[in-house]
């Protein structure tokens, strides 16, 4: 019997998710789409995004999902939970840093936001964007982090340019922890989903077409999508924080990446989107029951 996709649903309007991912050239043309988001549970494998928006689609953006124990809560200036080390040494390491003594046991560090605070161009600098609680989707905000400098952490967003890290104080979150990555290799068209050096799934996607490539670099897991049935995302879509950057001439639509299903399986395994992920319905659903909120996504070219 399948596990449920997320514990809890909340609708959006259509409006929103097609600005979001529409960019990712679904056969629809972008036609406005709406959709069920599932929360996720806050101090494990916490979520990630922004506020939800006046237009909406749906989102089942969570952590930890059932099924998917993956997620740990580890010890900052911004949590009260207590680091989980695998010696003395890794345990003095995680008190001075736990950012990087999770990077050191093989795990990838998250902040949940916990209060509304503002992404910064260095620690205590110019900022760079306001970020709240929730995603623009509904789901929590759960930041991937990248290093750690004082109270400061260095996070991936998708308020951000691909490629730039923003800052954001360390008692504005909650930091956690979690253990899957998921890594595209865009010339063979396939995405293989890691537990550390483990392989659990591997699957073969379509990916961005000549002039509209899929980009390359470090993104994030923000929101976890219900889609409704024929339209041209598929069941679902994983949106990332990641941006499309070679967009046609006078796109009105967003330019946000995902990984989605599609209404044209024909085209899973070929260049033929505008840079987003399309995949097949069994794979999808697999990477919304398992995947938290806050899961690093590596492409490569």
């Amino acid at each position: 019997m399948r596990r449920p996709l997320a514990a809890a649903t909340r609708v959006l309007t259509p409006f929103a998710l097609a600005v979001a991912i529409v960019a990712c050239g679904g056969s629809g043309g972008g036609e406005p789409v709406e959709a069920r988001a599932g929360g996720g549970t806050p101090a494990g494998g916490a979520p990630a995004g922004g506020a939800p928006t006046a237009g909406g689609a749906a989102t089942a953006g969570g952590a930890a999902t059932a099924g998917s124990a993956t997620a740990a809560a580890i010890d900052s200036p911004g949590s009260a939970a207590a680091p989980q080390a695998a010696d003395a040494t890794t345990r003095t390491s995680a008190s001075a840093d736990p950012v990087a003594a999770a990077l050191a046991a093989g795990r990838f560090p998250t902040a949940q936001v916990i209060r509304r605070t503002r992404l910064r161009a260095s620690p205590g600098g110019r900022s760079l964007a306001r970020i709240g609680r929730r995603t623009e989707f509904g789901s929590p905000t759960v930041l991937s982090v990248v290093r750690r400098r004082g109270a400061w952490l260095a996070v991936h967003a998708a308020q951000l340019p691909n490629g730039r890290a923003g800052w954001v104080p360390a008692a504005a979150v909650r930091l956690a922890t979690v253990d899957l990555s998921i890594h595209l290799d865009r010339s063979a068209r396939r995405i293989t989903v890691r537990r550390g050096a483990r392989v659990l799934r591997r699957f073969t996607v379509a990916v961005g077409r000549p002039g509209n490539e899929t980009p390359t670099g470090r993104f994030a897991v923000t929101d976890k999508l219900l889609m409704p049935a024929g339209g041209p995302y598929g069941c679902c879509a994983v949106a990332l924080t990641g941006h499309q950057l070679h967009l046609p001439s006078g796109w009105a639509g967003g330019d946000r990446l995902a990984i989605h299903g599609t209404n044209a399986p024909w085209s899973i395994g070929q260049a033929a989107s505008l840079g987003c992920m399309r995949a097949a319905t069994a794979d999808i659903r697999w990477l919304l029951r398992h995947l938290p909120l806050g899961t690093p996504v590596f492409i490569r070219s």
